[in-house]
């Protein structure tokens, strides 16, 4: 059964959910679920794709945004080229969705770039079989590919539950 809107980031937060990245909030129920984050004082990074969704999440005061999909949608040259116009106010970027081991050191290299996610690190195959060194072993190469950027990058930082 579906969460009510009126009620998603109450009851999301009170199963221990720290931040959110959903993959965009829907015209219709944006306000509702924005204002409620907001109100509760919940993280949470919105999904974008277009100028119109960055000029909606900057109306409430959000300038850390999901890009989603961000592979689909042309990588690395599609977040530098709908990024540019909101440089000047400190717009940062989670891109997911075709992000993966082989690219995501091309888009941790972007100072617009805060985070990235990816499934490839805990595939819904290696989670239904059980394949916890496999999923270990894939987290230990991304976090080796951050380390290796941290020099060239400054301040990249791996999210530590």
């Amino acid at each position: 059964m579906p969460i009510p809107l009126s009620c998603y980031y109450y009851n999301i937060k009170s199963y221990g959910v720290k931040f959110n990245v959903p993959p965009s909030v829907g015209r219709i129920a944006a306000n509702e679920i924005v204002r409620q984050a907001l109100t509760i004082g919940f993280p949470f990074s919105p999904g974008v794709m277009t100028p119109s969704d960055i000029e909606g999440a900057l109306r409430f005061g959000i300038h850390v945004l999901k890009l989603f999909p961000a592979g689909a949608a042309g990588g690395v040259k599609m977040l530098n080229s709908i990024a540019a116009p909101y440089e000047h106010l400190g717009v940062r970027f989670i891109p997911t969705g075709g992000v993966n081991q082989d690219n995501m050191s091309d888009y941790l290299q972007q100072t617009n770039v805060l985070a990235i996610g990816g499934t490839w690190v805990a595939t819904r195959e290696d989670i239904a079989a059980g394949r916890w060194n496999t999923i270990r072993n894939k987290c230990r190469v991304a976090a080796s590919i951050v380390e290796e950027l941290k020099p060239r990058r400054g301040a990249i930082r791996m999210i530590k539950q």
